[in-house]
């Protein structure tokens, strides 16, 4: 955990299992990070930078992997991971941005990028080797993935 500048951060991981890696960077003002793991060989990442994200992480299951970007101001966004070799990429910038990523199963890949400002995007993939990416670039957008 790595904290730097000004204000309040609050950072929480924890693990249960084997292997498993968390690495939370915040900087500049107030941001929260809470990472729960449990299982073997799972990765998470997280990146915080701007003013007030709030992200938070479950993983259970092995060999899954979450990436979190967060730049600008006020994003927000929930990771949820379950099962084996789940791959979950958020990038987050801009102004206002919301993300809540759930996937249960297997082999499952979920790419969102959101860089405008005031934008809503929620993916559910709840069985086996499904993939999606949602990309948002303009302002006020919504996008909902269920497979």
């Amino acid at each position: 955990i790595e904290q730097l500048d000004l204000g309040s951060h609050e950072a929480t991981v924890i693990q249960s299992g084997r292997l498993n890696s968390s690495v939370i960077s915040q900087n500049d003002e107030d941001h929260r990070a809470n990472v729960t793991q449990s299982g073997n060989r799972n990765d998470s990442n997280v990146y915080q930078a701007g003013y007030q994200q709030e992200v938070d992480v479950t993983q259970s299951g092995d060999d899954n992997v979450s990436l979190v970007s967060q730049t600008g101001d006020f994003q927000d966004a929930v990771v949820d991971q379950s099962g084996d070799g789940n791959y979950s990429e958020l990038d987050q910038s801009n102004w206002n941005n919301w993300a809540d990523i759930s996937q249960s199963g297997n082999n499952n890949q979920s790419r969102v990028y959101q860089s405008g400002e005031n934008n809503s995007a929620t993916v559910s993939q709840m069985s086996n080797n499904n993939a999606s990416t949602i990309n948002q670039s303009g302002n006020g957008n919504t996008a909902s993935v269920s497979q």
